[in-house]
């Protein structure tokens, strides 16, 4: 049951910690329009597949730093033994 609805950018200015639950390919095209207007939100997904997240976070035309857990993360991702980090 739903108790409101709001367009996204209603969504997003109402939140501190934004969830993307949704199919990746869905993912992949919503998150860089989230991550460009978010201001001091988190955005966590919970998409199986980051490396195509973080090509899509290089979309946005914010820089964000990206933390991952995932170990299908690569092409320069730094890692430490809990996340991956990137500047995008």
């Amino acid at each position: 049951m739903v108790d409101e609805t709001m367009s996204l950018d209603e969504a997003i200015a109402a939140s501190d910690v934004v969830v993307l639950a949704i199919p990746v390919d869905t993912v992949v095209t919503l998150l860089p329009k989230v991550l460009d207007k978010i201001d001091q939100q988190i955005v966590i997904d919970l998409g199986s597949t980051k490396s195509q997240l973080i090509d899509a976070v290089k979309k946005s035309s914010k820089e964000r730093k990206i933390c991952s857990n995932a170990s299908d993360v690569g092409n320069g991702v730094q890692r430490s033994a809990s996340s991956s980090k990137r500047r995008v």
